[in-house]
């Protein structure tokens, strides 16, 4: 069957406070839904790495791709 396809596109996928809230979120989708973070984190921590873990074990209904170094345009074409 189909799904619906959510993207997140954050700066704050590391130890921040919009980690905290996003992590339950990212955790919580259906399998309903194939979910995408698109992570512009200038330097990983073991925050990031719980939420791309928390995302590649949804197979394929989850995707986490790294675009810091993207240009805008870039990311506007990969989204």
């Amino acid at each position: 069957g189909r799904c619906i396809k959510i993207g997140y596109l954050s700066p704050d996928f590391y130890m921040h406070s919009v980690a905290y809230f996003i992590r339950a979120v990212l955790g919580n989708h259906s399998s309903l839904f194939h979910v995408t973070c698109y992570s512009a984190v200038p330097k990983q921590d073991a925050r990031t790495t719980e939420l791309m873990e928390l995302i590649e074990a949804r197979g394929d209904k989850g995707k986490w791709v790294t675009v810091t170094s993207m240009s805008t345009e870039q990311l506007r074409d990969l989204i």
